[in-house]
């Protein structure tokens, strides 16, 4: 089950469920996020805080968003920066 007032582009960047989950496409998702404080970002990463991103506004129509930054862009930042020993 995905929110079609999300745009599906981003939908398709995320990973896909096995046929047997039980539960929402993004429970799934959000399932799979490291729990390491060092660890990398995922590749699907900036898709589902884009899809979090919109699931807020539709809820808070309300709200004035700052954009001046991607959402989830700190950690983007942080794992591709490159460490030299």
């Amino acid at each position: 089950m995905v929110c079609t007032l999300v745009p599906s582009a981003l939908w398709c960047c995320l990973p896909v469920p096995p046929s047997d989950y039980v539960g929402h496409h993004i429970d799934y998702v959000l399932n799979l996020l490291p729990v390491s404080a060092s660890a990398r970002c995922p590749p699907f990463w900036s898709a589902l805080c884009q899809i979090l991103c919109h699931f807020d506004k539709i809820c808070h129509p309300d709200i004035e968003y700052n954009s001046s930054s991607a959402p989830g862009q700190v950690w983007i930042d942080k794992s591709s920066a490159t460490t030299l020993p």
